[in-house]
């Protein structure tokens, strides 16, 4: 009876696209459009189809709020995880030799006022905290031969958490279920697209004055994540776990943290009895 079984299966739809690919390339798309056509208004976006696979896509102005129903259904794959209080987060500055870092905001999250360049995740004059799991991590993401010159020398300020945070993680996307799997099945496009997600946004950029064009997708992700995203019990979250692209094995971290929330390990101590207290 078995080998009399049809074990041959195509998709539901022959002339549409698979559900990865096509979340993949709406994200391509939306990708453009915020780097070269609408940056700032694409929310209000009408789009036109040119294609008749285009059904398929997610149009610009819909696609943070899908991404959002992704990362919703993935809640119970614990893309959602914490940073509890007593942990470490690494975080590296260079500087003049000359200057001695005493203070948690000489090291910490850059204040406003020099936050003059984009990164990977937030534009220019909006500074969050970038840190790592690992000092080594921390060192290697910082520092290339270009930064270190003549009387320069790297410091690195490690962070002790004193409050919990809930961040999402895009370093533990699990395996990616068969289309068979009756109880994973369904998540399989979102994994899929995740997979291929976190590997464009911890990709090495190359620094030759058009990164801050590059870094626009990740950063309107971000902050999208900061201030819109809800988990089920309905909280924000702090950050971003995500892998390093220069240290193998190494996990990067953005924290929604900014200057005047890095403090001194006495300061720490007793904004914690304060809070104890109240």
């Amino acid at each position: 009876i078995i080998y009399s079984l049809d074990q041959e299966w195509c998709q539901r739809d022959p002339y549409g696209l698979p559900d990865e690919e096509a979340l993949f390339l709406s994200w391509t798309g939306f990708a453009d459009q915020v780097k070269h056509h609408t940056r700032y208004i694409f929310l209000r976006l009408k789009e036109e189809k040119e294609f008749p696979y285009d059904s398929d896509i997610i149009p610009v102005s819909k696609m943070l709020d899908h991404l959002s129903d992704e990362l919703s259904k993935l809640e119970e794959e614990n893309l959602l995880t914490m940073i509890g209080v007593g942990s470490k987060i690494f975080r590296t500055r260079i500087h003049d030799k000359s200057v001695r870092l005493s203070h948690a905001t000489e090291i910490g999250t850059v204040p406003l006022k020099s936050a003059k360049y984009s990164n990977r995740m937030s534009p220019a004059g909006i500074p969050m905290f970038y840190g790592s799991l690992d000092p080594q991590t921390a060192l290697e993401e910082t520092v290339d031969d270009s930064d270190i010159g003549v009387g320069k020398i790297a410091s690195i300020g490690t962070f002790n958490v004193i409050k919990q945070m809930e961040v999402l993680d895009l370093t533990k996307l699990h395996e990616i279920p068969s289309i068979f799997d009756t109880n994973r099945g369904y998540l399989r496009s979102s994994l899929i697209f995740l997979r291929n997600f976190e590997e464009e946004i911890s990709k090495p950029i190359n620094k030759d004055g058009a990164e801050h064009i590059e870094y626009v997708p990740t950063q309107v992700f971000t902050e999208y994540i900061r201030h819109l995203y809800r988990d089920q019990s309905g909280n924000g979250l702090d950050g971003i776990l995500y892998r390093s692209s220069k240290h193998k094995g190494g996990v990067c971290c953005v924290l929604f943290i900014e200057n005047e929330h890095c403090c001194d390990h006495y300061q720490s101590q007793t904004n914690a009895t304060q809070n104890t207290d109240s």
